[in-house]
């Protein structure tokens, strides 16, 4: 029974990954729509970020995790997106990605101390 929805998600996530990265006016606006209350929102890094971390789920504020923390999720991503036949963002992609990531961290201490972000 499980096979079911996994096999209905897969299709869907690999329906949106075959789209054009080169955005329409709609595209346009649902990616102005994610940048909405990121940090650097006017970057070509949030920019990446949004386009490249949204195609599986929903993007993740960058406080969800400290900077220690981000290169081990985006190595579970990677898995992930392999495990389904999503392409991989090329390296040069995946590194802005990591670096606006890092500087837009939650401050280590806020986990130390319990928070959730």
């Amino acid at each position: 029974m499980k096979l079911i929805p996994i096999a209905f998600c897969t299709l869907f996530l690999l329906a949106g990954c075959g789209q054009s990265s080169s955005p329409t006016a709609a595209a346009n606006d649902g990616v102005q729509k994610l940048l909405a209350g990121l940090p650097e929102s006017d970057s070509d890094a949030a920019k990446i970020f949004v386009r490249r971390c949204n195609i599986c789920h929903l993007r993740p504020q960058p406080t969800a995790f400290d900077a220690a923390t981000w290169p081990k999720v985006i190595g579970l991503m990677k898995r992930n997106m392999a495990n389904l036949g999503v392409p991989l963002p090329p390296a040069q992609d995946e590194a802005i990605i990591l670096d606006y990531l890092r500087r837009n961290a939650r401050p280590p201490e806020a986990r130390q101390q319990g928070g959730q972000g």
